[in-house]
This record gives C-alpha cells, structure tokens and sequence, in this order.
C-alpha cells in the first residue's frame, strides 16, 4: 500500500494563507500545530504535515477504500528532520510511515504502513504545464518511461489503469506467465508532478 504528494511551494503560496485566522485549527491536531508555531521555519512545516497527511490518506484509502479525508483527525508526528529531508510517521485508523524530501522549491512525501519493508520510490519531475489534463498525461507517461528503463521492460508490456474507485495500478504483461500488477501512486501540482512505485523482488523478463 503506497501513498504519495508533493507541494510546489510558490504555487501553495498563491493559493493559500496559511495565516489566516482559523487556517491552522481546521487542518492541524493541537501537537501538529505546536510544531508549526515553534518551527525556525513555519511555512515549511506547514506544507510537511500536510503532505505527511496527504500521502498517509491516499495509502489509507488504497488499503480500506473508504473515503474519510478528515486533515485534523490525521495525526503526523515527525521522528527525524533536516535540511533536506523528514522522517515520520502519521495515524489514521491504522499506522504509516513517511519520507519527505525537501528542496528550495517543492517537498515531496512518501507514506506506506509500517509493516511493510520500504520497497518504495518516489521520483519528482518538473512539469512545463499548469494544466491539468496535461500534467496528470505527463505524470503517467514518464512512470512508464522510468519503470520500463529501469526494469529492462519493454514500454509496449507495461499498462497504467484505475480500478473502479479511481486506485491506479501498473501492469507489467509477460508472454511466459501471469501479468503482475503493481500498485502506484500519482500526484502533481504547480509546477512539478511524483510518482511512487515498488519494486520487483525480481526481474520481469
């Protein structure tokens, strides 16, 4: 079970205050926003938890398909922290781990439960569009190219497609025996798009 999200940090800026009065108590638990207020920087900190929130969200619902995005009853609290990157790890009925990684520009989360080994990646790529039957095409297009380059799978062999409740899955097709199916995660905004994948225990062709 795999979530990811990433926030293109000049384009949170033109969307949201996150100063405005009452911002911070409808989205953030009472710890969560401690953190926040004594952040060297806040803004920052801001767009983590709720990246945090959002990743952990999308596995929660990959794993019990309920649709409960409820931001103040997920609980993020962060294990590790630099510069660079975060550690955590948020509650939602049931438990996620999470990875953040930071740049100048955008900070991207990874979540998975926490009793699953970290068999996951997540790739960032920039985007040239804002619009977004664009960014979600390119998004998908360049999953495809990453998986298929570095698995030595033919492009042809591998299918992006959406279970009914909208869940992506990657399907790699092989000639010799049963098509594996692969769960994948997807997100994009402003000006950059992630993806999440697991990898194979072992190789497809």
């Amino acid at each position: 079970m795999i979530g990811n999200d990433i926030v293109d940090l000049t384009q949170a800026r033109k969307e949201s205050n996150w100063h405005r009065k009452g911002f911070l108590q409808k989205l953030f638990t009472a710890h969560e926003q401690y953190l926040i207020n004594t952040a060297d920087d806040p803004e920052r900190m801001v767009w983590l938890f709720w990246s945090m929130k959002e990743s952990a969200y999308k596995a929660n619902f990959r794993q019990t398909r309920l649709r409960r995005f409820a931001p103040q009853k997920i609980s993020g609290q962060l294990t590790a922290i630099t510069e660079t990157e975060a550690t955590g790890s948020v509650f939602y009925g049931l438990t996620y781990q999470t990875k953040t990684i930071f740049t100048s520009n955008y900070l991207a989360t990874l979540a998975f439960p926490v009793a699953e080994p970290s068999t996951y990646q997540q790739v960032v790529i920039p985007l040239e569009h804002t619009d977004h039957l664009y960014q979600s095409s390119q998004v998908r297009q360049k999953l495809l190219q990453y998986y298929s380059k570095n698995l030595s799978v033919p492009l042809s062999s591998l299918h992006l497609s959406q279970q009914e409740d909208g869940i992506p899955d990657l399907t790699i097709e092989q000639p010799s025996s049963q098509s594996l199916v692969i769960p994948v995660s997807m997100s994009h905004h402003g000006s950059y798009g992630a993806f999440a994948l697991g990898w194979l225990t072992h190789q497809c062709s």
